[in-house]
C-alpha cells in the first residue's frame, strides 16, 4: 500500500506483514498519489506544486519472514 498526507511523508507498506518498506519526505503536504503498473514507480504531488517521481526497487523478504 502507498500512502501520503499532512505529515509530508510518502510511505510504502507491506500490509500483509505490517511493515514499512520505504518512506520519502516530500517537503509539504502530499495531496495526490499515483502508482504505475506494475507498481515500480510512485508519483506524489504536493500542496505547493512540486511533483516527485519515486523509483521503487524489488523487495525480497528475508528467510522466515
Amino acid at each position: 500500500m502507498v500512502s501520503g498526507g499532512t505529515d509530508w511523508m510518502v510511505r510504502v507498506q507491506d500490509v500483509a506483514h505490517g511493515v514499512e518498506l520505504a518512506a520519502f519526505a516530500s517537503g509539504n503536504n502530499v495531496t495526490v498519489l499515483a502508482v504505475t503498473p506494475p507498481g515500480m514507480r510512485v508519483i506524489a504531488g504536493t500542496a505547493t506544486g512540486p511533483v516527485h517521481l519515486l523509483e521503487l526497487c524489488a523487495h525480497e523478504q528475508p528467510p522466515g519472514a
